[in-house]
């Protein structure tokens, strides 16, 4: 299957004003294209698993699982998320007719885009972000084929971003309206994805291991590919392969953080508050026995298509270093922005020290230590990289994501211009985010003279969440369409200040 790709590259490079501009956004588009190659979810699938000489392979990170066909039962595929329909293409293309059944819950729009090939697993078109009646009948087929798991089974499970939302099981009496009305309240909050995904698998009777609970005792594995921050397998499509290590406790003291617990129907409240007092049973924890029948295997991340961009990168020979700052950028997209204009302006300042004055989210507190100069001859640009995920607090009415609401605020930051030339992409690799038809942006020093050029009122529009707006009026919005994957964003900066090393200190 074929990575997709930015549309309309040629307008976009087009944009920059002189020839280091041009030359600096081909760059950025192609490296990001190479990373949504890097964690394309099909070729992720087939370097991890294989079957030959009469067994099935799974590549770990600390060996190879080995199932020989005789001695294996029946196999089935489950899952959901943004990724899960290209996993399920390699899976059959790789298992064939070995698979007795399986069934995925994707994206429908997804789906009716681009319709899979498939003959043995079923995918199922479910809503994202807010759950609907088909995720959960989805959802329930799934568990009546764990009805006949037996212990020589192998059941895998596709795991990734979106698998929340678009596996509803409603726990208990909590209605699939009700778990809706939950989403819709955390997602406007601003919670983070770790916070959110807390409180969804103490609703739900597939995530926080459940859904490997089902189907005990056959052997599970869980392939899964990364969309949180630090890629922790339990709260990637609120794990349903995974250990749960939070509580009831922990999801009403997320609720209380941001003043929703008086405003989540009665029917979670009254579901919460009898699970802190041990009326219903709590996800499965590390210490159940069910765990020794299941592997869970992380197949992509973010950081991922950072560690191929940083290896593709040594082939432009513009580029003298590239160093990837974190894996693990959170916080306020506003904010961010702020403190992302703040770093470059230290580094073109030359500061050996930078410390950003910030309140909250990744910079705050840190500061890093920068040593200037190319390890490939001088005057030679510095790429850096950031991969992670910022929230947006809605407060207005336009059309936006959070990665496009990161590059707005930094423009409205700039009240001077740049001592030094650079540009910036930043997206979302599953292509599109928020309420918007991009995946992020790209800019440079030169945009916001563009933009006021155009009047536009880069303040207001960050009020009103309105960064689509602004970029689509650029020619800067980022066009991918659904790329079938789902992993954290990717900010990528290009300088033409050579930086021999950067290092963060704690």
């Amino acid at each position: 299957m074929i990575p997709p790709t930015v549309q309309d590259k040629a307008r976009i490079i087009a944009n920059g004003k002189t020839a280091w501009y041009a030359r600096a956004r081909e760059i950025l588009l192609s490296l990001f294209e190479h990373g949504l190659t890097a964690v394309n979810p099909y070729l992720a699938v087939n370097r991890h698993i294989a079957m030959a000489d009469g067994k099935i392979t799974v590549r770990t990170d600390s060996g190879e699982l080995a199932f020989p066909l005789e001695d294996t039962g029946k196999i089935y595929v489950v899952g959901g998320g943004k990724a899960a329909v290209q996993m399920a293409v390699a899976m059959e293309e790789l298992l064939g007719n070995r698979i007795e059944a399986g069934f995925v819950n994707a994206p429908d729009k997804l789906l009716q885009l681009d319709p899979p090939k498939l003959n043995r697993i079923k995918a199922i078109g479910a809503s994202h972000p807010i759950p609907n009646q088909a995720g959960v009948d989805g959802v329930k087929k799934m568990i009546e084929l764990s009805e006949n798991a037996r212990s020589k089974d192998l059941v895998f499970c596709l795991i990734s971003g979106g698998g929340s939302a678009l596996m509803p099981q409603p726990a208990g009496s909590i209605t699939l309206e009700d778990k809706q009305v939950l989403n819709r309240l955390l997602i406007q909050c601003g919670a983070t994805i770790n916070e959110i995904n807390t409180v969804r698998k103490h609703v739900s009777m597939v995530k926080g291991g459940w859904l490997a609970r089902h189907f005990q005792p056959a052997r599970v594995i869980g392939l899964i590919l990364s969309d949180v921050v630090g890629d922790d397998l339990s709260t990637i499509g609120s794990g349903p392969t995974v250990p749960d290590h939070t509580t009831f406790s922990d999801s009403v003291a997320i609720l209380e953080k941001y003043g929703l617990i008086d405003k989540i129907p009665m029917r979670i409240r009254k579901y919460m508050i009898l699970g802190m007092r041990d009326e219903h049973l709590e996800t499965p924890k590390a210490e159940s026995k069910m765990f020794q029948n299941v592997q869970n295997v992380m197949i992509g991340s973010a950081r991922t298509a950072a560690e191929e961009i940083k290896v593709k990168a040594r082939e432009f020979k513009d580029i003298g270093t590239v160093h990837i700052l974190t894996s693990r950028l959170e916080g306020e997209a506003a904010e961010i922005g702020q403190n992302l204009h703040a770093l470059i302006t230290n580094i073109f300042d030359l500061k050996t020290r930078v410390k950003i004055d910030a309140k909250a989210g990744f910079f705050n507190g840190k500061s890093f230590r920068v040593d200037y100069g190319s390890g490939r001859g001088e005057n030679r640009c510095t790429l850096l990289l950031l991969t992670g995920e910022t929230t947006v607090t809605i407060k207005g009415q336009g059309t936006g994501g959070r990665n496009q609401e990161m590059l707005l605020a930094f423009l409205n930051k700039m009240d001077a211009p740049s001592k030094g030339k650079f540009g910036i992409i930043s997206c979302g690799m599953d292509g599109i985010e928020g309420n918007s038809p991009a995946a992020g942006a790209l800019i440079d020093d030169q945009s916001r003279e563009r933009a006021l050029q155009l009047s536009l009122n880069l303040k207001e529009l960050l009020e009103n969440n309105d960064s689509y707006a602004a970029f689509s009026r650029l020619g800067d919005a980022i066009i991918t369409g659904p790329t079938g994957t789902n992993v954290n964003d990717l900010t990528m900066v290009l300088l033409d200040q050579p930086v021999k090393k950067i290092e963060l200190e704690e």
